[in-house]
């Protein structure tokens, strides 16, 4: 039983729905420390001219060492408004910006307190539409342990899985032999990123996942799986 994981991220990419097609189980890793400018609570979607980067303002003031779970959205600043409007202009006209137009209107007329709240549903609502069905699990819930390889190996213990599967990024840090000392298997994955019509050229990859949603619709499944299997894959059996 393979297990995937990642923190939550917001309008997540589509490197993170590319490791749960790969999974059996995948794991909100909400416990471990909020990362300052990273893509927990940012990411680009495409304008007329490239990319924007849209940040939810998040409180940090004296909150260095925050878990992500505990991470607070600053409603002092008017986000959501500005993030639905750059949205709405700039996927006004893309094939399929009305059929999701209800969900996003109302994620951004919603009253968010914690980040990773807004995330999750976000993240959730994305797989329904890729038509992706995992058991999810959030590591607040499990009781995981240590960092790096061990907290990965603690989750696998937690979840019953016997394979982890990383992003390829994960091989930096991440002790393949020691999944393999204690019987576990371990996979790395790349995603090979598609090409598909976008409200502009010349294409612009690694945006949010919503850009395909918008663009594709019903085929963005279609156009994740053919990509997919063009991606990097790289096995380590136990």
């Amino acid at each position: 039983m393979k297990l995937a994981g990642h923190q939550p991220a917001y309008l997540p990419y589509l490197g993170l729905f590319f490791k749960m097609t790969l999974c059996d189980k995948f794991m909100f890793v909400d416990h471990v420390q909020f990362e300052k400018k990273g893509f927990q609570n940012r990411n680009y979607v495409r304008g007329k001219t490239g990319r924007i980067l849209l940040t939810v303002p998040v409180l940090t003031k004296g909150r260095y060492y925050q878990r992500t779970d505990d991470v607070i959205i600053d409603d002092a600043i008017h986000w959501a408004r500005k993030h639905w409007r750059t949205i709405s202009l700039n996927y006004h006209s893309a094939p399929f910006f009305d059929d999701h137009r209800d969900f996003f209107e109302g994620v951004y007329a919603k009253q968010w307190r914690r980040l990773v709240d807004l995330n999750v549903a976000i993240t959730l609502y994305l797989m329904k539409c890729f038509g992706i069905e995992k058991e999810i699990l959030y590591s607040s819930q499990h009781d995981i342990a240590g960092d790096k390889t061990a907290m990965l190996i603690d989750m696998c213990r937690k979840s019953g899985a016997d394979t982890y599967v990383s992003g390829w990024g994960g091989k930096s840090y991440v002790d393949v032999a020691e999944f393999q000392r204690l019987g576990l298997g371990h996979r790395f994955v790349q995603l090979s990123h598609p090409i598909y019509p976008q409200q502009g050229e010349p294409f612009i990859p690694n945006l949010a996942a919503i850009d395909l949603l918008l663009n594709c619709g019903p085929e963005s499944r279609r156009v994740l799986d053919e990509a997919a299997r063009r991606s990097t894959v790289e096995h380590y059996e136990p």
